[in-house]
């Protein structure tokens, strides 16, 4: 019986892959994955709706959207918010709490700056359902006596103020 010889130097011979070549292949593949990953993130980040809903807020939560605590007697505060990137950017922040009357009245002057109350801003704030599970809790159509203010600098934020049931309201948007 003949002995054979292996040829390494044939082309038809196959070697098993070095040490190196499969740490190579198994680094790419993770590499691969990882890309893949943060591409779908980065897909989500800049063209995906971003919301945020509280209830029961905190009064930090309700600072984070309006620069200014809630007064010490609010209650039942809800504060949401949504952000949209992409080609239509866009923002939306409602805050909305119980309160004493002259409280929301005061609270709604020092958010606005000083600026006066009066006949509610023209501005109907569209509180989607795409955005926010549950928006009925922003019943600023069920008020019946109100009055409000609008912000002329920076991002708008339009202030209502139900005075016959003790609530305030706010919205800010692009």
């Amino acid at each position: 019986m003949s002995q054979q010889t292996l040829d390494y130097q044939s082309p038809q011979a196959e070697r098993a892959p070095s040490a190196l070549r499969q740490a190579i292949s198994r680094w790419w593949k993770r590499f691969t994955v990882a890309i893949f990953a943060l591409g779908v993130f980065g897909f989500w980040a800049v063209f995906c709706r971003h919301p945020s809903e509280r209830f029961p807020a905190t009064a930090n939560d309700v600072t984070d959207l309006t620069s200014v605590p809630p007064p010490a007697g609010a209650t039942h505060i809800h504060v949401a918010s949504c952000g949209e990137a992409g080609i239509a950017p866009g923002f939306q922040s409602l805050v909305r709490f119980e309160a004493p009357t002259p409280v929301c009245l005061q609270y709604a002057a020092t958010v606005l700056h000083g600026a006066q109350l009066g006949t509610p801003p023209k501005f109907n704030p569209n509180v989607d359902a795409d955005f926010f599970s549950n928006p009925s809790w922003f019943d600023l159509n069920q008020a019946t006596n109100v009055v409000g203010g609008q912000t002329q600098s920076g991002r708008p934020l339009n202030v209502w103020v139900d005075k016959d049931r003790g609530v305030f309201y706010s919205c800010e948007s692009d």
